[in-house]
C-alpha cells in the first residue's frame, strides 16, 4: 500500500511538470509551430488518457475507502470527485480544439492559450488538495494499521496499467517524456523517487 501512495505522489511530479510545460507554451508571445503545438497536443491528450482515465479514479477509491473508515471528510471525497470531472470536461475540450487547429480549421492559438493557463492551474489546484490533505491521511491511517488495508483498494485491473510516460510504455509519448526529463533537469532514464513525509502532528483530517 505504501508503494501505491508513493507510486500516486510520482505520477503527480509527472503532472507538475506538464502543467509547467503547458504554462510555459501557452506563456510565449507567438503560436507554437506544428512541432510544438503537435507536443501540446500530445501532453493534453497524456493528461485525458492517462490521469482522467487510470490515476484519478484510483485516488477516489482510496479516498471512499478513507471515507469509509472514518478519517476522510465526505466534504473532501466530494470536492475530489467535482476536481476530477471539470479537469476531464476541461481536457476532452480542449484536446478537441488542439487537434482542430493542428488541422487548421476554426480554432486559434489566441482563444487556446489562456484555456491552456486555467487547465494547468486547475490540475495544480486538484494535485495541491491530494497532497496536503488526501495521501497524508492515507500514509498515516496506512502506518497505523497495514493489515487493514486492501491490497489493491478494489482497483481493476485496467486501472492498473502502467503510466504511459514509463520508460518503453508508450512511443507516442517519447517526445513528452524526452521533454519532461530535460525540464526537470533528470539526467536519468526513470522518474525520479518520492520519499513518504509524515502527517505533522496536530494535523487536522
Amino acid at each position: 500500500m505504501i508503494e501505491t501512495l508513493v507510486g500516486l505522489q510520482n505520477e503527480h511530479r509527472n503532472l507538475a511538470r506538464i502543467a509547467g510545460l503547458l504554462d510555459t507554451r501557452a506563456a510565449e508571445r507567438t503560436p507554437p509551430d506544428t512541432a510544438g503545438l503537435a507536443l501540446i497536443t500530445d501532453a493534453v491528450y497524456y493528461l485525458t488518457h492517462f490521469p482522467d482515465a487510470l490515476h484519478h479514479p484510483r485516488e477516489e477509491v482510496l479516498a471512499r475507502w478513507l471515507e469509509r473508515q472514518g478519517v476522510l471528510p465526505k466534504a473532501l471525497l466530494d470536492t475530489l470527485a467535482t476536481q476530477h470531472h471539470a479537469l476531464a470536461a476541461q481536457g476532452r475540450d480542449l484536446l478537441r480544439d488542439l487537434e482542430s487547429l493542428l488541422r487548421i480549421e476554426t480554432e486559434t492559438w489566441e482563444g487556446l492559450a489562456p484555456r491552456l493557463l486555467a487547465y494547468a492551474e486547475a490540475l495544480r489546484q486538484n494535485m495541491a488538495t491530494e497532497e496536503e490533505r488526501l495521501l497524508p491521511i492515507a500514509f498515516a491511517e496506512t502506518l497505523e494499521a497495514p493489515h487493514a488495508v486492501p491490497a489493491d483498494l478494489g482497483v481493476s485491473g485496467a486501472q492498473r496499467k502502467p503510466d504511459p510516460l514509463d520508460l518503453n510504455a508508450d512511443d507516442r509519448f517519447a517526445q513528452l517524456r524526452a521533454v519532461i526529463i530535460a525540464e526537470a533537469q533528470c539526467a536519468c532514464d526513470h522518474k525520479p523517487a518520492v520519499t513518504y513525509s509524515p502527517l505533522p502532528e496536530g494535523t487536522a483530517r
